[in-house]
């Protein structure tokens, strides 16, 4: 049946050979699987965006399964459920994704209808107005909660004008903003060739998905230009804002978020960042979890995570708890953190990390979405650099002089911004 399907679509006839493009793909071939995974990434989202139209790569990511020239929204859901496709997509501050799951046999149908939707799309001002109200519902139900908005408003304070500092929905006055002629401006400018990547996860050749993909994108693109440059500002440590802002909110309780930047990190450093985070803060027997939960009682909700951009990664370490423990809850967590800048980790901590670290790689490898997804994360010029083996071998060689340096040279207590939601007297 592969072999058949690999047929056809190279006996499929061009004018232009397939291979005289540059087509940025990176597929992964699994021979024994009877499904496939495919991914475009449009290179674009709210950081490339202008302030007054902030949220259109969130909106376009909603409206791109609204329509497209030839089909409606129902006919769209309806023929992805007829070939038994699992679709969806999500937009970040750096890219838009969409991604489908399906059986091989139904792969030229499907990864057809996937084209027609991205590169064929078709805005209707009606379609356009109803999908910004559902965006609106989505931002009041962020805005209601806590946890989800502290950190939202976190970076939008530290990255101040820059424009990582955007949010990838917008706001209402953003969206009133977009209008049918900029939808289509911004659309045209971005969904095009040279402005996507694709990742494939399947039991067929890389030569013939590349095919496919330069026969369908042909076939379906109205927009058959290469984009420009896309110019993102790259965020640099000056122009971080170091901030200590008091908020009062109509919650029931208050709210901690402490952020630190950490800018231009290598490989090494990255692995690193992620073993301090699972010791620090993300797992049930971190530091923080010890502290606030099972020796002093402070809070329910408390944790540490990072969040990674093209040239920034942020550190964060949040905590829910009553604003009568608000001072308490900042000495102990000051101190935790001077704990980390005066090399305090030990051997058994980063052994339970590094295992647990490994266990996630290796979880995450039994997803297809997220294999399909970190593949999106790679350049395919290093591609052959890139493996399970080569990353927890350097795992394995990172030690506590390395971690207990990075803490020393990396953290630094004046450097991080602290954003509190204090609950109304």
């Amino acid at each position: 049946m592969i072999r058949e399907i690999e047929k056809e679509i190279k006996q499929d006839k061009k004018s232009i050979s397939y291979k005289e493009f540059d087509i940025d793909l990176i597929t992964e071939h699994n021979e024994l699987s009877k499904v496939f995974a495919f991914a475009i990434c449009i290179q674009t989202g709210s950081r490339n965006e202008k302030l007054e139209i902030n949220g259109i790569s969130h909106l376009l990511e909603h409206l791109i399964f609204k329509r497209s020239n030839r089909k409606s929204a129902k006919q769209i859901a309806n023929k992805f459920e007829e070939l038994g496709a699992l679709a969806n997509a999500f937009t970040s501050k750096e890219n838009i994704v969409f991604y489908v799951r399906g059986l091989n046999e139904n792969i030229k149908p499907i990864m057809n209808l996937m084209f027609e939707i991205v590169y064929n799309a078709k805005f209707i001002l009606k379609e356009v107005e109803k999908e910004k109200l559902i965006i609106l519902d989505e931002i009041n139900s962020y805005d209601d909660d806590a946890e989800e908005s502290i950190y939202e408003i976190g970076e939008k304070l530290i990255f101040d004008s820059n424009p990582l500092s955007y949010t990838i929905t917008g706001n209402k006055k953003s969206l009133s903003n977009i209008d049918l002629n900029s939808l289509n401006e911004y659309y045209n400018n971005n969904f095009n060739l040279s402005n996507s990547k694709f990742t494939f996860i399947g039991n067929f050749d890389e030569n013939t998905i590349k095919k496919l993909i330069f026969t369908l994108f042909s076939k379906n693109s109205i927009n058959q230009k290469e984009s420009l440059p896309i110019e993102t500002s790259k965020i640099t440590e000056m122009e971080v804002k170091i901030l200590n802002k008091t908020i009062i909110k109509d919650f029931s309780q208050s709210h901690l978020l402490y952020l630190l930047p950490l800018i231009n990190l290598n490989e090494e450093e990255k692995i690193i960042l992620n073993l301090l985070n699972l010791l620090f803060g993300e797992s049930m027997s971190s530091r923080l979890y010890y502290r606030f939960r099972e020796s002093n009682a402070l809070s329910y909700s408390v944790y540490s995570s990072i969040q990674a951009y093209s040239e920034c990664i942020v550190f964060y370490i949040y905590l829910s708890l009553d604003k009568t423990k608000l001072k308490k809850a900042n000495e102990i967590l000051e101190k935790e953190i001077n704990k980390l800048i005066n090399g305090s980790i030990e051997k058994k901590e980063l052994k339970r990390s590094k295992e647990q670290l490994k266990t996630s790689i290796y979880v995450d490898n039994e997803s297809l979405t997220e294999r399909l997804i970190n593949l999106l994360k790679l350049n395919k010029n290093n591609l052959n650099e890139f493996s399970y083996e080569n990353f927890i071998n350097k795992l394995n060689k990172i030690d506590t002089n390395m971690i207990n340096e990075f803490c020393r040279t990396k953290l630094n207590l004046d450097k991080f911004s602290k954003i509190t939601y204090k609950e109304k007297s």
